[in-house]
């Protein structure tokens, strides 16, 4: 067990909560910081096991923060901008992610004292803005042009399509700035493919529109993308990935895919025959199974990650939401 204290930005959000839970149950020390005082007390709630070893620090404007008078040894990054519901006319709200993220670490690095910086990125950060090309493996072109058009149709696959850049965009600047800057920290980019399991935050129904537990939710009832691939991973998974990267074995630091164990619509069918019989949906268990490979190697063997059974992440989805519904 560990009492090292370490900083956390983004507890107010799906990831970063489990990541501060994940970081206090492995005896961590928490700082964290929150925008609004108002956050404090619902973060106080949610863990109030753990009073005697969790600060807040109110930062209403996150580049400002390593500019306070705190000392740590290790920062993550969970979240510093959240793309939802963005259009093609407001795109200029997408980049400022590479500003915030240059700021802290720049300011990381003139503390000194920072021996690690762990960044929530995405897998979409690790694969080009227009898809990976055919036949090719290796050599990928990760530059986004912020003066292109990204209007991909509708709002939502225009605010999806800002996202990724946005993470992309930021992902290349912290790496570029670990290669020129040279700070004495050690860098980790965690990159998730689409993060599933229960919320910690999360109160209401109303509190699943725009969230990634809401795409998987719906589309089970809906069937919505019922002919589209699985790329998850359990939030659980995420979080434990990146405290791992604190463990004094963890020396150098590097970019980590995170993706649980592929599973098909198929799968999520036979789940809700065994377990929620009667619950309407409009899968359809013959239809074509369809994976996505992800090679997680590296996470596997550096962190020693054991992925979650993907019939749990299912259910503790199904369980949060449904219970909204009775």
């Amino acid at each position: 067990m560990s009492s090292k204290l370490i900083f956390i930005t983004g507890a107010t959000g799906f990831i970063g909560a489990a990541t501060a839970n994940a970081a206090l149950k492995a005896g961590y020390r928490l700082r964290v910081s929150v925008r609004k005082d108002s956050q404090i007390s619902k973060l106080k709630g949610i863990f109030s096991e753990y009073a005697d070893k969790i600060e807040f620090v109110i930062v209403p404007d996150i580049t400002a923060l390593m500019r306070s008078p705190m000392f740590w040894t290790v920062l993550i990054i969970s979240s510093i901008w959240q793309a939802r519901s963005l259009d093609q006319s407001r795109k200029r709200r997408c980049f400022p992610l590479l500003e915030g993220t240059l700021s802290i670490l720049r300011s990381a690095k003139e503390m000194g004292s920072i021996k690690k910086v762990v960044i929530t990125s995405s897998s979409l950060a690790l694969e080009p803005l227009d898809g990976v090309p055919e036949g090719e493996e290796n050599g990928w072109d990760l530059s986004v042009n912020t003066d292109d058009n990204f209007d991909a149709g509708n709002d939502m696959f225009t605010s999806f399509k800002l996202y990724a850049a946005s993470k992309l965009i930021a992902n290349n600047g912290s790496w570029e700035f670990r290669e020129k800057e040279k700070p004495s920290f050690e860098l980790f980019t965690i990159h998730p493919s689409l993060v599933y399991g229960h919320n910690l935050i999360q109160q209401s129904a109303k509190e699943l529109e725009g969230s990634s537990n809401g795409l998987l939710f719906g589309s089970i009832i809906s069937g919505t993308f019922k002919n589209a691939a699985l790329f998850s991973v359990y939030v659980g998974d995420v979080a434990d990935a990146h405290i791992k990267c604190l463990d004094d074995s963890v020396a150098k630091g590097t970019k980590y895919l995170v993706s649980g164990t592929p599973y098909t619509w198929k799968d999520i069918v036979e789940i809700l025959e065994k377990d929620y019989p009667g619950l309407p949906h409009k899968l359809d268990k013959e239809s074509k199974p369809v994976l996505k490979d992800a090679d997680t190697a590296r996470v596997e063997r550096d962190l020693g990650i054991k992925w979650t059974a993907p019939e749990k992440m299912i259910k503790e989805v199904l369980d949060q939401q449904l219970a909204y519904f009775k």
